[in-house]
């Protein structure tokens, strides 16, 4: 519970500027107080100048701020919601979805309906179910390419970056978009990555506003495949996993995915360090949506304590190290 002076001080020092920005039409510029962003000098977006994502703090105290956020953003950057989509035969940018677990089946459709939304391009998306029982194959629209990746010895941990080094393999586009199954993306994403990487850049970060809808909002969406009436329970930015944008010869060059990463740690992380090692696009000016689902056991607990403890030693090796040891094995190409 906040005092009556810790919220006069939200209301001065974050609301009243987000509100200013959101009247001139600057929502991206949001920020939290002490937070510092850098304008990309020569085309949109701002880029944060701090380590690690944060909640919009005048979200977090005035919920409403955030719907009008969101509902500023996406009239923007519309989201286009369809069942269907036509098989692209030479897809230009091809989306992979790692996967596992029917209990998030819903959000696999939805964000594939997202997917199947795009527009101004020809798109795929390759699901990899990451499991050693095939669950969703039957349930995925005829235009979504499937893989099914069970581990050879039987090993039951989840591994990202395996489904994605597999998925990128099967994938046909020279652009390829590492997504994250409970995230929607607006129906530009897709073109909009592609144009920004033919300006030479070999990944492209372009997120700005991750907004987490509740358990209720999220079921409604899927009944409506609509934002109307949603508001978010958080709005997150700073973030790199989710999505990332990269050229194919660009994936290869960086080592793809470090396949030593298991269950959920900081794999997004890690692979983001790599990527701007070389020439990365890191303003951020889109909008994505998160959908709600349970958290998985292994991200809390001893386990997360000892895939982080693992994470921070991964990240003492400076990153050209690292994508050095990673080409010379070959998983990423």
């Amino acid at each position: 519970m906040l005092t009556a002076r810790q919220l006069a001080g939200a209301a001065a020092l974050d609301a009243a500027p987000a509100l200013w920005h959101l009247a001139s039409g600057n929502w991206p510029r949001l920020k939290n107080r002490h937070e510092h962003l850098t304008r990309n000098p020569s085309g949109p977006g701002w880029r944060c100048e701090f380590e690690w994502t944060s909640a919009l703090h005048a979200v977090d105290v005035f919920p409403s701020l955030g719907k009008l956020l969101l509902h500023t953003a996406f009239k923007r950057w519309p989201i286009k919601m369809l069942p269907l989509r036509p098989v692209a035969k030479a897809p230009a940018v091809s989306f992979v979805l790692p996967f596992r677990g029917r209990k998030r089946l819903p959000q696999l459709l939805a964000t594939l309906q997202s997917i199947a939304g795009q527009v101004g391009i020809d798109v795929e998306a390759v699901v990899v179910e990451q499991d050693q029982q095939q669950g969703v194959r039957a349930d995925l629209p005829a235009w979504v390419s499937y893989l099914h990746l069970p581990h050879p010895q039987g090993d039951t941990r989840w591994r990202k970056c395996w489904a994605f080094n597999a998925g990128v393999q099967a994938a046909r586009g020279d652009v390829l978009i590492c997504h994250d199954a409970d995230i929607l993306c607006p129906a530009h994403y897709a073109l909009t990555a592609k144009k920004l990487l033919e300006q030479g850049y070999g990944s492209a970060f372009a997120q700005r506003f991750l907004f987490y809808l509740n358990q209720p909002d999220s079921e409604g969406l899927y009944r409506s495949a609509g934002l109307r009436g949603v508001r978010p329970e958080s709005v997150k930015q700073n973030w790199v996993g989710g999505t990332a944008a990269i050229t194919r010869k660009h994936y290869a060059e960086i080592g793809g995915f470090d396949e030593r990463f298991c269950d959920w740690t900081g794999e997004d992380v890690e692979f983001f360090d790599r990527c701007r090692a070389h020439d990365s696009y890191r303003y951020g000016f889109i909008p994505f949506v998160h959908l709600w689902h349970e958290s998985q056991p292994t991200k809390l607990g001893e386990l997360r304590d000892n895939n982080l403890q693992e994470f921070r030693e991964v990240m003492k090796i400076p990153a050209r190290e690292r994508i050095r040891r990673l080409t010379s094995v070959g998983v990423g190409g």
